[in-house]
C-alpha cells in the first residue's frame, strides 16, 4: 500500500484555511480534519460546515476523524459535505504526545493486515514529526497524520515536503533534519 501524508488542518490557521491546505496539499494525500464536540473530549473545533466549505477548495481526499460523544449521528452530514473517510473513537485520546507504547501494536496491525491479503491503510495520528516517524514507519503505518510539526513550522509547505520525502524513502530524518525541528 502507498504511504500517504495526511496534515492535519487542526494545526492550521483556520482564518486561512482554504490556503494552508493549497501551502501542503501538492505534497500530501489526505488532509485531515479533527472533529471534536467539547463532550467526549474537552477541546471543540469544528463541523460538517466546515468540511463543506473546505471540499472546494482541494480535491484531495477529506479524513475526518471524530470524537464525538455521538459520532453516528454526524455521518450523512459529512457523507453530504464532501468528507471522504471518517473515524470514530471508543475512548477518549484527545491532546496526548505521541505514545511509544503503541508501536508495538502498530507492528502487530501491519502484521495482521499484511496476513489478510487486504489492502488496508494503517493510520498513526498524534504526536507525529520528526523524532517520531522513522519509528512509525518501522512499524509498518502507511498513513502519517502530522499536525503541529507541519502547521507551526516557519514554512510549513517547505515542512510538509519534508515529511513527504521522508515517507517516500521509508526513512526518518537525519541529525540535521531534527535540528531544525527544536
Amino acid at each position: 500500500m502507498a504511504r500517504r501524508l495526511a496534515p492535519s488542518v487542526l494545526n492550521a490557521d483556520l482564518a486561512q484555511l482554504a490556503q494552508q491546505v493549497r501551502l501542503v496539499q501538492d505534497v500530501a494525500e489526505w488532509i485531515h480534519l479533527d472533529l471534536m464536540d467539547g463532550h467526549f473530549v474537552p477541546n471543540l473545533s469544528f463541523g460538517p460546515p466546515l468540511v463543506a466549505a473546505l471540499r472546494p477548495h482541494t480535491h484531495r481526499f477529506l479524513d475526518c476523524h471524530l470524537t464525538v460523544d455521538n459520532p453516528v449521528e454526524l455521518l450523512p452530514a459529512l457523507a453530504e459535505a464532501g468528507a471522504d473517510a471518517v473515524t470514530m473513537h471508543v475512548e477518549a485520546l484527545g491532546g496526548q504526545g505521541f505514545r511509544r507504547d503503541v508501536l508495538p501494536k502498530l507492528a502487530a496491525a501491519r502484521r495482521a493486515i499484511d496476513a489478510s491479503g487486504r489492502s488496508i491503510a494503517l493510520q498513526v495520528d498524534g504526536g507525529v514529526n520528526l523524532a517520531t516517524l522513522g519509528d512509525c514507519l518501522a512499524a509498518g503505518a502507511d498513513v502519517f497524520v502530522v499536525g503541529t510539526a507541519i502547521f507551526r513550522a516557519e514554512d510549513p509547505t517547505a515542512a510538509a515536503k519534508m515529511f513527504r520525502s521522508m515517507i517516500d524513502e521509508g526513512r526518518g530524518p537525519g541529525p540535521d533534519e531534527r535540528a531544525g525541528e527544536a
